[in-house]
């Protein structure tokens, strides 16, 4: 077992090139699930995972894009709106090799994205989750909101 720390950190501009294809690797390795190796569902997976759309997301305002870096190499990329809204939360297809089982990139990243949800204030995470994603959501305490079984949420706050 490979056991390495993760680091979590603001996206920079030099990112968007490893972010992109890290995006678009993803997809196509990964969500399987999902896409079940259609081509022209992978194909419509993936257009707006660009290097130009990655180096345009952090400057639009009101959204968190982060990087996870293990030993130096862009290992997941995760995007949320300031409301709570979770764009998209990926690792690159060698961390969820079997011996990086272990190596929790899913969930240093959407740990770190929920920080910085509680620092701002939503009271709730929601995502459309994948089907390959939704075992990691549910197991941080993400549930079913409808519509359809992939919706989920999170409370952050308790009621007053």
């Amino acid at each position: 077992m490979i056991v390495a720390r993760v680091f979590i950190r603001d996206a920079r501009d030099e990112d968007a090139e490893a972010g992109a294809a890290l995006l678009r690797n993803s997809i196509r390795q990964l969500c399987a699930a999902d896409h079940q190796n259609d081509a022209a569902a992978i194909s419509a997976s993936i257009p707006n995972k660009t290097l130009a759309e990655f180096s345009a997301w952090p400057p639009t305002g009101g959204q968190s894009l982060l990087v996870a870096e293990r030993e130096g190499q862009t290992a997941g990329v995760g995007l949320m709106c300031d409301d709570g809204e979770l764009l998209l939360l990926y690792v690159a297809p060698e961390y969820v090799a079997p011996e990086f089982a272990n190596s929790r990139v899913g969930k240093a990243l959407l740990n770190a994205l929920e920080m910085r949800a509680r620092a701002g204030g939503p009271r709730y995470l929601s995502l459309d989750s994948t089907r390959t994603a939704l075992r990691l959501y549910e197991a941080s305490g993400f549930a079913p909101a409808g519509p359809g079984p992939l919706r989920l949420k999170k409370e952050l706050l308790t009621p007053s």
